[in-house]
């Protein structure tokens, strides 16, 4: 998992270590990284759709 986190580009791995690993909110990443909430959700978004494809081909 930490290989496959540390592959996502750096504004992708920063939102979703900041959201999802510390549980702040979407708007605390908003302020933080400076972008509206959607973009804060879609870069989340993107970071699990490369993780999991990461990890799947890990895996299988």
């Amino acid at each position: 998992m930490e290989r496959a986190c540390s592959l996502l580009p750096e504004p992708y791995r920063a939102v979703l270590e900041y959201v999802v690993i510390e549980g702040r909110s979407y708007d605390d990443a908003a302020d933080k990284f400076g972008c509206a909430i959607g973009t804060v959700k879609s870069r989340i978004n993107r970071a699990r759709q490369q993780l999991a494809a990461q990890l799947d081909k890990d895996i299988g």
